[in-house]
């Protein structure tokens, strides 16, 4: 018995799951920005004992990689790092934008589409990857000011669009057959497959070094209120 504890928490919305041989067992989900630090302990505790297993029963841990949240993935890090070092067992980490694309994987497949992941970055920024049916990555993961031309190098492929930032192609998609867009974000209950893949390959973390991938530094604003 392979169990491995899923924790997403570059997005919005805090998950956890729970994978056994790549299947998703069970997946727990906790809504609210900036809460992610005080839900994702009790999330896990909750979800082991739903299933009756303890954290004693854990082979690995696996965390979504970035880019996202400063902040969610930092919180990711440090729970996943705490629980590898006090049970001794190897760390995962997974691209958020290869989770995102995975939820749609078997689509992409069966109608030949690459997939778009999108993270929205404020404004009309997204960072970004382009997957194939495969979930083979065609570039390396970056950022993107959205505009008109945006991805018109893909005209005539058949492209789905996916994450919290793909909205912002809404506005141009006129004129493009086969271009698709889906809302979603990343989860934990995608990540077991992932996970599974990788400790089965041996490509696992090195606990002690192992910083998310942020992409770009955060955005801090300077307080303007006087201290006298």
């Amino acid at each position: 018995m392979s169990l491995i504890l899923c924790l997403e928490t570059s997005a919005k919305a805090c998950t956890v799951a729970l994978g056994q041989n790549g299947a998703c067992l069970a997946s727990l989900e906790a809504e609210g920005e900036m809460m992610h630090s005080k839900t994702i302990t009790l999330l896990i505790e909750r979800l082991l004992a739903e299933q009756g297993h303890s954290i004693k029963d854990i082979a690995a841990v696996a965390v979504s990689q970035g880019p996202g949240s400063y902040t969610g993935l930092r919180v990711g890090a440090s729970c996943a790092k705490g629980l590898c070092f006090a049970q001794d067992i190897p760390l995962i980490s997974i691209p958020t934008l290869e989770i995102i694309a995975a939820e749609y994987s078997a689509e992409a497949l069966e109608d030949d589409i690459r997939l778009i992941p999108m993270i929205d970055a404020r404004r009309m920024e997204v960072y970004y990857n382009i997957y194939d049916t495969h979930l083979h990555t065609e570039q390396e993961t970056t950022n993107l000011v959205i505009d008109a031309l945006s991805f018109d190098k893909l005209k005539g492929a058949k492209l789905l669009f996916c994450g919290d930032g793909a909205h912002k192609m809404s506005d141009y998609l006129d004129g493009r057959t086969g271009w698709k867009i889906q809302p979603s974000y990343a989860k934990a209950s995608t990540m077991t497959t992932l996970a599974q893949r990788k400790l089965e390959s041996g490509l696992i973390e090195d606990t002690a070094y192992y910083v998310p991938f942020y992409l770009k530094p955060p955005n801090i604003t300077k307080s303007t209120k006087s201290l006298f």
